[in-house]
């Protein structure tokens, strides 16, 4: 049977003009964890997960719930027009968490993007950081993954999907993935 792997990778800087599924085809999510027990082919051979990924630390952005939101809309426009915040809508494991819950992911997603740097968790004061997972039930709120090993050890002001960084490690998973269908 032929088959046709659009991407390895989801991609969350994709534009979601086409459809909202259009940054998740890939069949690793963008920590390098396979999504599906997928074979191809290769006897009884799984997909491998990405081994010694260093995620940032345990901390999270979420909205001050005892701030005014009145303002909150073009905050949440904001963050999701750079952030991957598919999983709220309709369908999304995320559809269902409440206002507050909606509003905390699109903030958290967006401060994971940004590396966590606490600025981009203000938001005119209505955003905070906790370093209680605000995870609920099949809505996972993620935390980022640091750029490399060796990589220094500032604070880019880049978001890491925009970094050279990024891509280096893209095309070195994409190379182990190929390798990885060829044994």
């Amino acid at each position: 049977m032929d088959v046709y792997i659009f991407g390895l990778l989801d991609e969350g800087a994709k534009s979601v003009l086409p459809g909202n599924f259009e940054r998740h085809w890939g069949i690793f999510s963008f920590d390098g964890q396979a999504k599906y027990a997928l074979n191809l082919g290769q006897g009884n051979k799984n997909l491998k997960n990405a081994e010694n990924v260093e995620y940032l630390p345990s901390r999270w952005c979420v909205v001050d719930s005892s701030k005014d939101l009145t303002n909150v809309a073009n905050h949440m426009r904001i963050a999701c027009s750079v952030a991957d915040c598919t999983t709220l809508n309709y369908g999304g494991s995320c559809n269902e968490i409440g206002v507050k819950g909606n509003i905390s992911y699109a903030f958290n997603s967006f401060y994971q993007l940004k590396m966590q740097d606490e600025r981009s968790c203000d938001f005119d004061g209505l955003g905070m950081v906790t370093f209680l997972d605000p995870s609920v039930g099949e809505c996972r709120f993620l935390v980022g993954v640091t750029e490399t090993k060796g990589s220094s050890s500032s604070k880019s002001s880049s978001s890491f999907i925009g970094s050279r960084r990024w891509m280096i490690s893209i095309i070195v998973l994409f190379i182990w993935a190929v390798q990885l269908l060829m044994m």
